[in-house]
């Protein structure tokens, strides 16, 4: 009876809380964390293709373009289009030298689907901010975020020291729970919430701005808030105007929003798009900000994107660049101790790099430079480029599928050295 009586509570609380709490938990509650086909359940800004399209050239041989690898839980080689049929894959892409060596879509989804790409949305993001300072609507990276969003000034003192460039690295201090995984977190209240300003404004620090690499997708919503006041223009449109007509997107996109009344794009990872469209935005990456011979993007920009940063967890600017497990002819590298692999990488002649310990084992890793740079998303939505092989990998699913498909980082690399031939 006792028992009987605590359920009962239990399940009135919870209908309580899902009756009075705000759009953000009962929204979490009922989808209990993200999905690529978030597109479906928010109100959404249309981002436009134009009537110019740019399309690829096509490779002409499936028996060429489909390789057979192996993968992690394969005995015997397989091909990668049987691979990936036994995933939660919906679309894979593999371009190089303009070419489309491997295109297929999977689980119902097709060419030109829209999913939910999450954070490569904070690429794009960091794309048209840098856009916006090469117009001039921005000054500059080390613009206090107060000089666009003054409301903050009244708010938590180190809002005054907090610059773009902060938000763009990561570096903001801000305190900020990214576990996407339970509904009434900070991240949740982003990720589903209705009043992004309202829960900016209440945000603490746990950091001096600039003092500490922590990814926080709160960075990210400032920045779409920032880019919409500095170029008085809403981010569907500004990302149609400026990158989706000028690189000839192929279909239409769109940018989930906190609220049909509020209007804020979901800057940090609202963004649904085909995967073939997101090839593109590689391409501009891969040709140092330039589509077609006009210069999109500056040079200088797609540079700050992509150099490699070892002190910053190889992430800026709102891109991984670059770092890769350093292997010798034996295979990966592991020392006893950081110092011991430190050691190592400066015998090596290594000046960038940094070292990592191995996942529950009492070994240290290197990790160097490497010339590629990935924009990824949760469930291992991935946009890949190599810079020294011309080549663009997109994949986009719903799940890690890390049973099958293993570390990312292994998978790319596969494809990528196959795709060198």
């Amino acid at each position: 009876m006792k028992r009987h009586q605590q359920t009962t509570k239990a399940i009135l609380i919870l209908i309580v809380l899902i009756t009075f709490a705000s759009c953000s938990l009962s929204r979490g509650l009922l989808y209990w964390g993200p999905d690529i086909d978030d597109h479906k359940i928010f109100h959404k800004d249309t981002v436009k293709c134009g009537d110019n399209k740019f399309h690829f050239h096509k490779g002409n041989s499936d028996t060429v373009y489909n390789p057979k690898l192996k993968f992690k839980g394969d005995s015997i080689r397989v091909s990668l289009d049987n691979l990936l049929k036994r995933t939660t894959t919906v679309a894979f892409v593999i371009i190089k030298n303009d070419t489309v060596l491997f295109e297929r879509y999977y689980n119902g989804h097709s060419r030109g689907e829209v999913s939910t790409i999450f954070s490569i949305t904070k690429s794009v993001t960091s794309t048209l901010i840098g856009i916006a300072i090469d117009q001039g609507y921005i000054t500059s990276v080390d613009d206090n975020v107060t000089k666009y969003i003054p409301e903050l000034k009244k708010r938590d003192p180190n809002f005054k020291k907090l610059t773009i460039e902060h938000l763009l690295n990561m570096r903001s201090g801000i305190k900020f729970n990214e576990n996407v995984k339970l509904p009434m977190t900070k991240i949740a209240r982003l990720h589903y919430g209705s009043n992004t300003m309202g829960l900016i404004k209440h945000l603490k620090f746990e950091h001096e701005p600039g003092a500490v690499h922590e990814y926080k997708s709160i960075c990210t919503a400032i920045l779409g808030i920032i880019l919409e006041r500095a170029t008085k223009t809403s981010y569907a449109k500004y990302l149609e105007k400026n990158l989706w007509v000028p690189l000839g997107m192929e279909y239409n996109a769109s940018i989930n929003m906190d609220s049909k009344r509020k209007g804020v794009a979901k800057a940090f990872g609202g963004l649904n798009a085909s995967a073939i469209d997101l090839a593109k935005i590689g391409r501009l990456y891969l040709n140092n900000g330039k589509f077609n011979g006009k210069q999109i993007i500056s040079e200088d920009w797609v540079n700050r994107c992509t150099k490699p940063r070892p002190d910053n967890d190889w992430y800026g600017y709102q891109w991984y660049n670059g770092g890769t497990s350093y292997k010798d002819s034996t295979g990966y590298v592991y020392k006893p101790d950081s110092i011991s692999a430190v050691n190592h990488a400066k015998q090596k002649g290594f000046k960038t790099f940094s070292v990592y310990k191995r996942w529950k084992k009492d070994e240290w890793g290197i990790i160097v430079p490497e010339n590629n740079f990935q924009a990824i998303g949760i469930m291992k939505q991935v946009m890949h480029v190599d810079v020294d092989n011309n080549v663009i990998i997109v994949r986009l699913g719903a799940s890690y599928d890390g049973d099958i498909l293993g570390n990312y980082v292994s998978v790319v690399d596969l494809l990528a050295k196959w795709a060198k031939q």
